[in-house]
């Protein structure tokens, strides 16, 4: 499989929402090869986005400056019967940055802040 021979490109994510709790590099192949309740997860591609400069402003703390990448998300719903397409909508996005070394990006959890 792709993702044993290159796991720097994968992230293996549990199916739920706050960030964490992912698998990444050898963990990631460790977890594919003992194939133990892998039902739970997903196995995704990397986002491999630039960094940029950006200045963090933490509290009342003066901002400081880091390398950045930004992640848009598009929340959407489609729905089916069958065939018949009942309803397909976006409901609204979100833009997220972190530090351009972290591998999480969960804002409740801390790695990320919303733009």
């Amino acid at each position: 499989s792709e993702a044993l021979a290159e796991p720097e490109r994968w992230v293996l994510k549990p199916q739920r929402e706050g960030g964490g709790n992912n698998f990444y590099g050898q963990e990631l192949v460790d977890k594919l090869r003992a194939g133990e309740g892998l039902a739970q997860y997903v196995l995704m591609s990397k986002i491999q986005s630039d960094s940029c400069p950006a200045l963090f402003l933490k509290g009342a703390d003066d901002p400081f400056r880091v390398d950045a990448s930004s992640e848009l998300g598009i929340f959407a719903a489609h729905l089916m019967r069958g065939e018949e397409e009942l309803l397909s909508t976006v409901g609204g996005a979100i833009l997220r940055t972190k530090l351009a070394t972290s591998l999480e990006g969960g804002v409740c959890a801390g790695y990320g802040v919303l733009d």
